[in-house]
């Protein structure tokens, strides 16, 4: 989430932007065959998830992007305070502008790489994975 050079966002009972990634469910897979007297086969699965959640707000200095928010009310049903979030007791009971890019449960990712040699091939299969979430 990027607030552009020289946008305005302004909320008169609280700011909040979120942003995140729940039930990301990712997988690569490679088959290769030969048939025939020789041959060569080669599987590479790789699996790079890449997750990042970021909120950024642009400026140059001069169209700098602005966010003005006045303080929620303390028992609001919409923007609802958020628990657990190392804000000082009582501090909440003010809170205005809440950002937050955590994510959620249920993250994985797989790989899966066969070969079939139906020869006297050679070759083989490999696989490799990584799963990058920065807090």
């Amino acid at each position: 989430m990027t607030l552009s050079q020289g946008s305005q966002l302004t909320g008169y009972e609280g700011v909040d932007l979120i942003t995140k990634y729940d039930n990301v469910d990712t997988h690569s897979k490679a088959f290769a065959r030969a048939t025939g007297l020789f041959g060569f086969v080669d599987a590479n699965a790789n699996n790079e998830t890449d997750l990042r959640s970021h909120v950024t707000g642009a400026g140059n200095g001069v169209t700098d992007a602005q966010v003005t928010a006045g303080p929620r009310a303390f028992n609001d049903a919409i923007l609802a305070h958020p628990t657990n979030s190392g804000i000082p007791s009582g501090a909440d009971e003010h809170l205005a502008f809440w950002i937050s890019t955590e994510n959620g449960g249920s993250i994985s990712r797989s790989v899966d790489a066969d070969v079939s040699k139906r020869s006297l091939a050679v070759g083989g299969c490999r696989s490799s994975q990584r799963i990058l979430v920065p807090r």
